[in-house]
């Protein structure tokens, strides 16, 4: 499991099974619940409902959570208050217009 930075924000990749991402991102939840999270998934066979309750906590607390993967659907994890990006850098973008949005109080 690589966890490094991408630009100001905390990078996890999947390099295993789901299982093993979830994991270790349950195990890192203390340290990673303090900044902005992109969750880069590459097994499309990835339980998504498992990231909901920490993209839920990590709203309250001022935090983004964005998953990345070609192969979502966007359109379902919108219903799911799920924030998803194609890319890494679309990722980036979407979590620097949540910071503006938390700015300016929305």
């Amino acid at each position: 499991m690589e966890v490094s930075s991408f630009k100001d924000c905390l990078l996890w990749i999947q390099e295993e099974s789901s299982e093993l991402l979830i994991r270790a991102v349950g195990d890192h939840w203390p340290e990673a619940s303090e900044a902005d999270l992109i969750i880069q998934l590459t097994d499309v066979n990835t339980p998504i409902n498992e990231f909901v309750s920490w993209s839920n906590q990590h709203r309250k607390r001022g935090f983004s959570l964005v998953l990345v993967g070609s192969f979502l659907h966007f359109d379902d994890l919108e219903s799911m208050a799920i924030t998803a990006a194609p890319t890494l850098q679309e990722a980036y973008d979407l979590i620097e217009m949540e910071r503006i949005e938390r700015d300016l109080g929305f």
